[in-house]
């Protein structure tokens, strides 16, 4: 079990509670999904093939929600705020892809050796992934 990751989890009550309030409400309950998910998967079973399967759907879920949501909103933005909340949106994304599939495939980042190695970029996965998600609710 590891306490970081299940306080890192807890990031997420954040975006719920800023895409509640936006009125986003299936994005926000994507966020109550993952937040109870992650909580589980890092709290109690972190070896579960069907908890971390079942882990995967509120992400699948609030990816393409959030997709969607950026899409739209981008081409309502004037130029500049577009430009920055892109770049946020865009670094955050890629950073998450970088650390996790290629840590996946060359067992480094969140899949390091050094479980302590592996949680902290983990616990940056869970930051990155909320200020990109907090991007796409400011726009």
């Amino acid at each position: 079990m590891s306490d970081l990751l299940v306080y890192s989890s807890l990031l997420f009550v954040s975006n719920f509670i800023h895409a509640r309030i936006r009125g986003y409400y299936i994005y926000s309950s994507w966020f109550y999904l993952l937040t109870i998910t992650s909580i589980i998967i890092h709290g109690f079973y972190p070896e579960n093939f069907i908890v971390n399967l079942i882990d995967k759907i509120p992400i699948v879920g609030i990816i393409v929600t959030g997709f969607n949501l950026f899409v739209n909103k981008v081409d309502k933005c004037s130029f500049i705020t577009r430009f920055f909340y892109t770049l946020i949106v865009l670094s955050s994304f890629l950073f998450v892809i970088y650390i996790f599939y290629y840590g996946y495939f060359t067992n480094n980042f969140c899949f390091h050796s050094d479980k302590f190695k592996a949680d902290m970029f983990h616990t940056l996965l869970h930051l990155a992934s909320s200020v990109g998600h907090h991007a796409i609710i400011i726009m």
